[in-house]
């Protein structure tokens, strides 16, 4: 596809955006300090790589921006339309998962049939059982003294919560009724939404990146990442402009 410098920093700002909504909308729901108050949480919009396209530029966690999330999305190959993937497993999400008591949600996003996405988020939940409250304790000296390890399972298939699943997690946290609210899979539904919103906007085969390769932009264009104030035009590793403090 032709370089398009306008379109791509117009769907980067859209995206951005739907990643902003995203984190807000968790930050309102959750019934945890962890989130309301530490905000120990992200959101984002992945291509179908498995790498950050979008990142919230309010969210305070900037050191997942860039992993590769590509061990989570084929630990489950199969996904279809209204899947959500849960895990807190270390191990089995390709250290997505710092410790156990931050659970993961992937939802693959389609359009017209098609994968286009992938919306993510993370948040650190209260307690997941374990030797200790809260699941965190310097004493502990392996995983399964931190809580319930949770592979990469469907916490929804075709739109329909996996009660099994929703039931062992609360029943292996000392606050059930926290952990079950901050699962939140609302926010994965509603960055489907709005995602696929996009998707209509930016016309068909373009997907979460618009159709541009990121790599694939002239010299003159500033890296677009959705925390840079766009004045610096290094790289993200090496950007050193200033931000605001909304963004911070």
């Amino acid at each position: 596809m032709a370089r398009d410098a306008v379109a791509l920093e117009i769907i980067s700002r859209k995206l951005s955006a739907v990643a902003d909504e995203m984190y807000f909308a968790i930050q309102r729901a959750s019934r945890s300090a962890y989130v309301k108050e530490a905000a120990d949480f992200a959101t984002a919009i992945l291509d179908t790589e498995g790498n950050v396209f979008a990142y919230p530029p309010s969210a305070t966690f900037a050191f997942l921006v860039d992993s590769n999330y590509r061990t989570l999305i084929d630990a489950i190959p199969d996904l279809q339309p209204g899947d959500v993937v849960a895990t807190n497993d270390p191990y089995r999400s390709g250290g997505l998962a710092t410790h156990l008591p931050d659970v993961n949600l992937l939802r693959p996003l389609f359009h017209d049939g098609k994968l286009v996405a992938y919306a993510w988020s993370f948040a650190h939940f209260a307690d997941v059982g374990g030797s200790v409250p809260s699941s965190m304790s310097p004493a502990l000296t392996e995983i399964f003294q931190e809580g319930l390890r949770i592979p990469p399972l469907k916490l929804f298939r075709a739109g329909q919560p996996n009660e099994d699943l929703f039931e062992m997690i609360r029943m292996n946290s000392r606050v059930p009724d926290m952990v079950g609210a901050d699962l939140q899979f609302a926010r994965a539904r509603y960055g489907g939404r709005r995602s696929a919103g996009n998707g209509r906007c930016a016309g068909p085969g373009r997907g979460a990146s618009g159709g541009i390769d990121r790599s694939d932009r002239p010299p003159a264009v500033p890296q677009l990442y959705p925390r840079c104030t766009g004045l610096c035009r290094k790289p993200r590793p090496r950007c050193a402009a200033p931000h605001s403090r909304r963004q911070l």
